[in-house]
Order: C-alpha cells, then structure tokens, then sequence
C-alpha cells in the first residue's frame, strides 16, 4: 500500500513537472511569434523613418496586457519609439543577444532584428515581456 502511494505520488510530481515545463515552452512559442508579428508590422514605419507609425503600432500592445514594454532601438543604441506600460525602463538593465530571449525572475524578454526582403533593416525591437 504505501508503495502504490508512493508511486502515485512520485508519478504526478512527474507529471504536474512535465505539464509546468509544456505550458513554459508553449508561452515562450506565443511571445516569440507576437514578437515576430510586430517586427513585421513595424517595417513600413522604418523603412519610411515614421516615428508616428511606429508608435501607433507600439500603442497596439496596450491589447496585450502582459506585455509591458517595447522599445524600437536604432543600431546607434539610440530609442526610435517606444511603448512603456509600467514606466519602469527595464530593457536598460537586461544585456540579450539579438534574435534571442531570456527568461527572467518575472519576465520574458526577446530581442528581435528586424528584416525587410531578407535584408536586415538597420534598426530592430526589443520586447520585453
């Protein structure tokens, strides 16, 4: 008996682990294709030097309450645009590479380049969710 308990108990700690480290990779999947998404939407403000257009495509993030920061940065590291939803500037403190993301304590951060025609535009967003 108390092995078939213990059995049981050492089965759906294997598996609660398994469906934590599934829902994890699923939402990582889910932020890095919105990420993808807005670089898309991003291109015409870019390639036009818009800063208008690039911010009402930001703005479009405030539907997406668990994102709360997005900066446009140029390849000088200057900020193009930006979207901040908590006013903290948390992309200054967090070294990432591009193309990539990290996991934080509480956050999701990614770093996406930006590319038009399979040409990389000299400016890219980075998330930080």
């Amino acid at each position: 008996m108390l092995t078939t308990i213990t059995a049981l108990i050492f089965g759906i700690l294997i598996s609660s682990y398994y469906a934590v480290q599934l829902a994890k990779n699923s939402l990582i999947k889910n932020f890095l294709l919105q990420a993808e998404l807005f670089a898309e939407y991003l291109v015409s403000p870019l390639v036009f030097e818009d800063k208008k257009g690039a911010k009402a495509v930001l703005e479009k993030l405030r539907v997406l309450r668990n994102i709360k920061e997005a900066v446009l940065i140029k390849s000088d590291g200057k900020i193009f645009v930006s979207y901040n939803l908590s006013n903290k500037d948390f992309w200054k403190t967090i070294k990432i590479e591009k193309n990539s993301y990290k996991i934080g304590r509480k956050f999701l951060y990614i770093n996406k380049e930006i590319f038009f025609n399979d040409k990389k535009l000299e400016k890219y967003t980075s998330l930080k969710i």
